[in-house]
């Protein structure tokens, strides 16, 4: 029996990782995790991808800073939108922090790539 295409309402990006310059996105079936450079986040709801192959989740954003952290103190986990768009193997991606309308960034990633992140010290 031949699977049968996807319904635009079911598409959505492809579970694995995905990476490029300052970030890597593992991608699964609910969710996404994100390492950046000197941060980290989570994607908090499922990838669904419109009939343009874009999608648009919320999820959250931690920065870290370097040097050792001190006992007790707790990153400060801020609400993230991350707005992008498929195409074939590659992904745009643009991170938004909701409160401050301040931009993370925006990424170019390819599906299969581990990413090139440098962890803040």
């Amino acid at each position: 029996m031949k699977d049968r295409p996807k319904r635009a309402s079911e598409r959505v990006v492809t579970p694995g990782v995905w990476g490029g310059a300052h970030i890597r996105l593992d991608v699964e079936e609910k969710g996404a995790t994100v390492q950046y450079d000197c941060a980290h986040g989570s994607i908090d709801e499922q990838l669904a991808l419109d009939a343009e192959g874009r999608f648009d989740a919320r999820g959250t954003f931690v920065h870290e800073g370097g040097g050792s952290i001190r006992i007790g103190i707790n990153r400060v986990r801020q609400p993230a939108r991350y707005a992008g768009q498929v195409s074939g193997g590659r992904l745009s991606l643009t991170v938004t922090l909701t409160e401050t309308s301040q931009a993370v960034g925006t990424y170019t990633l390819t599906r299969g790539s581990e990413g090139r992140v440098r962890k803040c010290r």
